[in-house]
């Protein structure tokens, strides 16, 4: 009678454990092995948020030049200010000095 008891337990025993292994199979297989693995959707992910604040930045920069735009077509003074930042204009009888600073 004792032995028919450790027979089932051990036929209750093979079925866990194939279902174990096979359950486990399945977890390294799509961690690791498959082409959708946590690796992938980890470079994914940092890609996405390098992307996300890229664009938040970039929708800065035009909020900025859209600004520099408006400013350029419609105050004069404005446009004499910027030739005379970037482009070295000068009006005449003026003198321009340029200083640079030293780079460390």
């Amino acid at each position: 009678m004792d032995y028919i008891k450790r027979f089932f337990k051990l036929i209750k025993f093979k079925r866990f454990f194939r279902y174990y292994l096979v359950g486990m199979f399945f977890l390294i297989w799509i961690s690791f092995l498959d082409i959708n693995n946590l690796l992938t959707h980890k470079k994914l992910n940092n890609s996405i948020n390098e992307l996300k604040n890229a664009k938040s930045y970039y929708k800065d920069e035009i909020k900025k030049d859209s600004l520099s735009l408006y400013k350029l077509t419609e105050d004069s003074t404005y446009i004499e200010k910027f030739a005379r930042e970037n482009y070295f204009f000068k009006k005449e009888g003026e003198d321009v000095f340029i200083i640079e600073k030293k780079k460390r």
